[in-house]
């Protein structure tokens, strides 16, 4: 800004740009999603289990950090103090903006991975609960069918036994006609 700008337009600008700016950043603010709430009781869900959008957000706060300790650090004339005031002010704002966001995002993808895993867990106790033969399972869920062991089961299928119903064809017997014939002596 210029040396002249009054203050009464500084302050709309940095607003202006602060809101821009939180806009475009915090990454994990718009974007990481925790677990629902209810995830306890549901058989499938997503959630962020990935942290690089909060790393993301602490590295533009530091740079933010470090932004807001080199303007305030580099020398001004008394007409310019009002102006670097307000840089330090707008860096040292986002730089906690990000840090907050950060900090939200990595409590998110650790509650997701968190009721992720509880959810397998879930999951796989009610499989095998189901192929143990105890059914069992919250109410309203999808029951899971019973694994079958192909080495301790009877074969089943198009290769395995013949439906019940069906009788097994018979089988062929000693005589033929091929057999009434006599053989030629050479």
């Amino acid at each position: 800004m210029l040396a002249g700008t009054p203050p009464r337009v500084t302050a709309p600008l940095v607003l202006c740009t602060l809101l821009l700016a939180t806009g475009n950043g915090a990454c994990s603010y718009a974007f990481v999603d925790g677990p629902p709430t209810a995830h306890r009781q549901m058989n499938y869900f997503t959630c962020t289990t990935s942290n690089t959008l909060p790393t993301t957000d602490v590295v533009l706060g530091g740079l933010l950090a470090a932004d807001a300790i080199a303007i305030g650090t580099t020398a001004a004339s008394q007409s310019e103090r009002g102006v670097k005031l307000s840089g330090v002010l707008f860096s040292a704002g986002m730089a906690a903006l990000f840090a907050a966001s950060a900090y939200s995002g990595y409590g998110k993808t650790s509650e997701c991975r968190e009721a992720t895993s509880e959810l397998q867990a879930r999951m796989s106790r009610l499989q095998l609960q189901s192929s143990m033969g105890f059914g069992g399972g919250p109410p309203g869920a999808a029951q899971l069918p019973p694994a079958r062991d192909p080495w301790l089961a009877p074969p089943t299928g198009i290769f395995g036994k013949p439906p019940a119903d069906e009788p097994a064809p018979a089988a062929p017997s000693n005589s033929s006609p091929d057999n009434d014939v006599p053989k030629k002596k050479r």
